[in-house]
């Protein structure tokens, strides 16, 4: 739904331009423009140039403008920045019948004209020099001329066919009322961009967590190939058993070796022994296998549960989220915050060299979890800086827990308890309900010499008590901390 004739006529007449300055230039999309406008009598407002298809308009904003300027300026925008801003308009005027306004502007006794075209399906702006020689176009049209060095000749276009005067009628209609025709356009946009926009996000977060559960079902599926793969991991400590308990029947650089095995009423057994190991080296690597295994298996099936949590949640939040039909403004943030998590876990998920171990969000901060020896020396190695925060348990094994740091702000008490509660989770101390943990900055660790894989000795260490928060927990794996 685009302005006729007759409707910009109306509000190029209300706006009185003549005599008005061009304070600023911005541009807050890819199809429209906006020029903060000073009246020596009325003051100021924004002038909102709108270029979309089906929603061309020219209207003064009065109710305090949504759109803001993000990103580096257009090239366009760029030019009027340079030749109009700070610049006086000396005309405004439409050409005819034809949706075409005409600004004249001066500036430094540069004269610049500005043809506003509101045609739905080929409107655009066309910046001309005082002999309509064109300098630069919103939109750059060879086939049509609109280009650089090119004259612009506005009265060779036909005039459109003619549209119902709805908007306007409306307006008529309505009697009297304390707005004027640019506020009841404003108000008409305003009600009619809304609805689009809220219809817009709420099939793109619908289709975000859609996406989203697809990839969390596929990763379960994967989860649970290889807990099956690991099911068996009870037998590796069962094969190191007996061979402890058959050791003098173990032969030196023998393949294998059949036992009677006294948990399966004493049924012969043949076992696989590496031939380069010594019996007793045998023995420790059944039992090394069965405690990898074993490991192993318990991560993946702790991963496999959380999955499913999320998995719940999401499933929850579509059905909220299909449940919505108010475009009020909580639900549209509502939305967007959903849509915006979604593509980030989404870039996170995709990375084509993952972090290793685990990354969780909280309040705008990465926290990195490391939940083996080899991850948390990776991580410690690879992945974080000296200014980023550690975190561990006192006196039980765990994970390292990294806070990434924000240049100029110091880590909030919610993230603090955030990283806290993983670094409980994920250590020996989690039955406990409750440990106590140190934290510090990476530059101030120290790698301890001929200890094992990832130990680090840490100075400069605060102290901190955590009790086990599930609730909190649970926020962290969903995604759902406060930003």
């Amino acid at each position: 739904m685009s302005l006729n004739w007759k409707e910009i006529d109306l509000i190029i007449k209300e706006l009185s331009l003549p005599g008005a300055f061009i304070q600023k230039v911005r541009q807050p999309n890819f199809h429209s423009l906006l020029f903060d406008i000073y009246k020596p009598v009325s003051g100021r407002f924004p002038l909102l140039l709108e270029l979309a298809p089906q929603q061309c308009r020219c209207n003064r904003l009065s109710h305090g403008t949504p759109y803001k300027t993000t990103g580096k300026l257009q090239r366009f925008a760029q030019l009027l920045r340079s030749r109009i801003q700070g610049g006086r308009i000396t005309e405004s005027y439409q050409l005819g019948s034809d949706r075409i306004i005409l600004l004249t502007l001066q500036k430094n006794q540069v004269i610049t004209h500005l043809y506003i075209r509101l045609w739905s399906n080929a409107a655009n702006i066309i910046a001309t020099d005082d002999d309509d020689c064109i300098i630069d176009a919103f939109y750059r049209r060879p086939k049509k001329n609109e280009i650089s060095g090119k004259h612009f000749a506005p009265e060779v276009y036909n005039t459109p066919p003619k549209k119902e005067f709805s908007i306007r009628q409306t307006f008529y209609e309505q009697g009297e009322h304390p707005l004027d025709f640019n506020e009841f356009i404003e108000l008409t946009y305003e009600t009619k961009t809304a609805g689009r926009l809220f219809d817009d996000l709420h099939k793109e977060a619908d289709k975000s967590i859609e996406a989203e559960i697809v990839r969390l079902e596929r990763s379960i599926s994967i989860k649970r190939k290889e807990l099956d793969a690991l099911e068996s991991y009870e037998k590796k400590k069962h094969y190191g058993d007996l061979l402890a308990t058959y050791r003098h029947m173990m032969e030196p650089h023998a393949k294998w070796v059949t036992l009677s095995d006294y948990a399966n009423d004493n049924q012969e057994i043949t076992i696989q022994l590496d031939e380069k190991m010594s019996p007793g080296e045998n023995i420790e690597h059944y039992y090394r296998a069965y405690h990898k295994a074993k490991g192993a298996y318990e991560r993946i099936f702790e991963e496999i549960n959380h999955t499913e949590e999320q998995l719940i949640q999401l499933q929850r939040e579509q059905e909220k989220i299909r449940n919505i039909t108010d475009p009020s403004d909580q639900n549209i943030s509502y939305v967007k915050r959903i849509i915006v998590r979604n593509q980030h876990i989404h870039r996170t998920s995709s990375e084509e060299k993952p972090i290793p171990g685990l990354r969780f969000s909280s309040r705008h901060y990465t926290i990195l979890v490391g939940r083996t020896a080899k991850e948390n020396d990776i991580l410690l190695r690879k992945w974080t800086r000296g200014n980023d925060y550690w975190m561990h348990t006192r006196d039980y094994p765990g994970g390292y827990v990294f806070i990434k740091y924000i240049q100029g702000k110091s880590v909030p008490l919610e993230t603090l308890l955030d990283a806290g509660n993983l670094a409980l989770y994920y250590s020996k101390a989690r039955n406990n309900g409750k440990a106590d943990l140190y934290y510090t900055q990476v530059k101030y660790l120290r790698r301890a010499k001929d200890s094992k894989l990832g130990t680090v000795l840490p100075t400069n260490e605060k102290n901190l008590a955590i009790e086990f928060d599930q609730a909190r927990l649970d926020a962290l794996f969903t995604g759902d901390t406060d930003a």
